[in-house]
């Protein structure tokens, strides 16, 4: 941290898919800071790679879970402590995916599409 010695760093690790991890680091950054001013809802993965009539339901529903439900829980414990505090920034991460045809994307492109619209 040259850039800003003077920074306060807390280091939370979570699964977003799973709705109690996420809000629970929020809770633990109220706990910390007293407020979140900034929130960067990046978290995603890529999924295998695979036709849509080959692409397993298991592995549908992981990436949806993440690329999606995850931000969505983000949303829904950030969006409340902004509320509350009067003020607050938030950026959603999609993939380039959401706006034009990724082959072999079959989970990851509609939860891309979902983010962007």
């Amino acid at each position: 941290m040259e850039a800003a010695p003077e920074a306060e760093v807390l280091l939370l690790t979570a699964n977003v898919a799973e709705e109690e991890q996420v809000k629970k680091y929020v809770d633990d950054t109220m706990a910390h800071f007293g407020r979140i001013d900034a929130f960067f809802n990046n978290a995603g993965i890529e999924g295998k790679q695979n036709l849509t009539e080959d692409f397993g339901i298991d592995e549908f529903q992981k990436v949806v879970s993440i690329n999606l439900n995850g931000v969505f829980y983000g949303m829904k414990y950030v969006l409340a402590v902004m509320k509350k505090q009067g003020s607050g920034s938030v950026v959603n991460t999609a993939s380039v995916g959401g706006i034009r045809g990724v082959g072999n994307q079959s989970a990851m492109r509609p939860a891309s599409t979902a983010l962007s619209a």
